[in-house]
C-alpha cells in the first residue's frame, strides 16, 4: 500500500512539473474560429496545400493554402453528411 501511494506521489509531482512547461509544441489557431468542432480534416494526395474539413457550423470548408485562410464551400456542392470524412478523386 506504501508503493502505490509513492508511486502516486511521483506521478502526480511530475505531472505538475510537465503542466508547468514541459517545453512542449507550441501553436498558433489559424482555423476556421468560432469555437465549433471540426471533423477529420484531410489535405490532398495531389496538393498537400489544399485542405478540407467538415465542420458542426453548417458546413464544409476549404483551404488553399495549407490552412492558413478558409471559406466555405456551397452546400449545393457536397453531397452526404457534413460530419464525414472528405475524399480526394483517384486522378
Amino acid at each position: 500500500m506504501k508503493t502505490v501511494i509513492c508511486l502516486a506521489g511521483v506521478l502526480g509531482a511530475l505531472m505538475g512539473v510537465c503542466a508547468g512547461g514541459c517545453g512542449g509544441p507550441e501553436w498558433t489557431s489559424y482555423g476556421i474560429g468560432g469555437g465549433g468542432g471540426i471533423f477529420v480534416p484531410v489535405s490532398s494526395p495531389h496538393d498537400p496545400k489544399l485542405m478540407f474539413c467538415a465542420s458542426d457550423m453548417s458546413g464544409v470548408y476549404r483551404s488553399a493554402d495549407g490552412g492558413r485562410h478558409w471559406r466555405m464551400v456551397d452546400f449545393r456542392q457536397t453531397r452526404g453528411s457534413t460530419s464525414c470524412r472528405p475524399v480526394f478523386h483517384p486522378i
